[in-house]
């Protein structure tokens, strides 16, 4: 992997960690938990679902393989494109599992029970488009995002945000806040970071290197695990991988 790369993501995951450290500090930033009736039932059915979800690898037709990993190379967003618009199919087709389990439960708040609580909305997405921008000043491409913006630009956008609020409901809205409540914290933030590289793991064999890959998409998905803890929704995490990813291919 190129040494260049890997400099930029670990640099990257430091920002986010110092910003929401420091955020953290403030008074305002106090999420409110939800709470499960059984954590462990719910846990072991999200895992179930998870499985299920990963069928989606065998849909024929839909390579992703290109805009999965930190081994980009020289790949632009117009390149990328049908490869992303793959991805983002992929991502709503492993949501489905989780959302046809929401929607036949009885709750009260189906919103907190996906990791998208109203009252830590405001805050959450203002701390991930904040990260999100912080990323465009990291890798130097404030200037590059004028030059280049058209309608393939804006479109590779929403498409990249769509991934990152579908993939983030999944691991971090479904999976870890259930997780969390049942193994405590931490390890559920482990356990759904380790769940995470391995659904993404039929993508990631594909790429140069693996299991370089595959431990930098664990690092990722423990520092996003950690920012649902700080924010309590799915926005600010989501937001961040969303954008992160669109100016990465700027």
């Amino acid at each position: 992997m190129d040494t260049r790369v890997l400099i930029l993501f670990l640099s990257e995951m430091l920002a986010v960690v110092a910003v929401l450290m420091l955020v953290a500090r403030g008074p305002r930033l106090r999420p409110r938990k939800v709470t499960l009736r059984s954590p462990r039932a719910e846990s072991l059915l999200g895992i179930g679902l998870l499985g299920a979800s990963m069928l989606v690898w065998l849909v024929p037709g839909l390579p992703a393989g290109a805009v999965f990993g930190l081994n980009r190379g020289a790949l632009t967003l117009p390149e990328v494109m049908p490869a992303l618009q793959n991805r983002a199919l992929l991502s709503l087709l492993a949501l489905l599992p989780f959302a046809a389990a929401l929607l036949t439960a009885r709750r009260s708040n189906l919103p907190a029970a996906a990791g998208w609580l109203p009252s830590n909305a405001r805050q959450a997405a203002t701390i991930g488009a904040g990260l999100g921008m912080a990323v465009l000043f990291l890798t130097s491409k404030f200037f590059t995002l004028f030059d280049q913006f058209t309608l393939t630009t804006l479109l590779g956008l929403a498409f990249w945000v769509l991934i990152g609020l579908a993939e983030e409901t999944i691991f971090r809205g479904f999976l870890q806040q259930r997780l969390s409540a049942w193994l405590g914290t931490y390890p559920g933030i482990t356990a759904a970071a380790l769940l995470s590289t391995v659904w993404a793991l039929p993508a990631l064999l594909g790429l140069a290197n693996p299991a370089v890959e595959a431990l930098l998409w664990l690092v990722r998905s423990l520092v996003l695990g950690w920012m649902m803890v700080k924010t309590g929704h799915v926005l600010a995490s989501g937001l961040y991988r969303g954008l992160s990813g669109w100016m990465h291919y700027l």
